[in-house]
């Protein structure tokens, strides 16, 4: 009767210790651990086999057809299409990025001509101002009568 560890199983079958570790409780399987390491028998290796191999045919049938996830057959790397999902996010933000310093931009330039309209508008406000009070002088400097400048006054 032959033994492996739970490490060289995962290994074997190209899935993490801790699926592996999983799957053990909750098959109930009985395992024995020497020199600090799980180990399985061959009847245990067997069974564990097949209910990986179940999951994987139940997977394949529940996927629906025309699903972008990698399959077996295909050799793109799944990290490909990770690089390709951030690529795209990170293109996304580049242009909102973008989109935002043009807004600033137009943000600025309306402030700087508010800013030059309100000068104008106060500008012309102090000149209508001085105007008014030039005009209410020459109102008030009236040549003085025949009789005031007689009987004083």
């Amino acid at each position: 009767m032959g033994y492996m560890t739970v490490a060289e199983f995962a290994a074997m079958v190209n899935i993490s210790k801790q699926s592996v570790y999983k799957r053990i409780k909750r098959l109930e399987l009985e395992v024995v651990k020497q020199h600090g390491e799980t180990v399985l028998n061959d009847e245990q290796v067997e069974v564990l086999k097949s209910a990986f191999a179940e999951t994987k045919r139940s997977y394949r049938e529940d996927k629906p057809k025309g699903d972008n996830e990698n399959t077996a057959s295909v050799s793109v790397p799944p990290g490909d299409d990770i690089i390709k999902v951030l690529s795209a996010e990170l293109e996304q933000k580049n242009q909102e990025i973008n989109n935002l310093h043009k807004l600033l931009e137009q943000q600025q330039q309306l402030l700087d001509q508010q800013q030059r309209l309100s000068l104008i508008a106060e500008t012309r406000i102090k000149e209508l101002e001085g105007q008014v009070q030039e005009k209410a002088e020459a109102d008030n400097v009236r040549p003085v009568g025949f009789l005031k400048r007689l009987f004083g006054g």
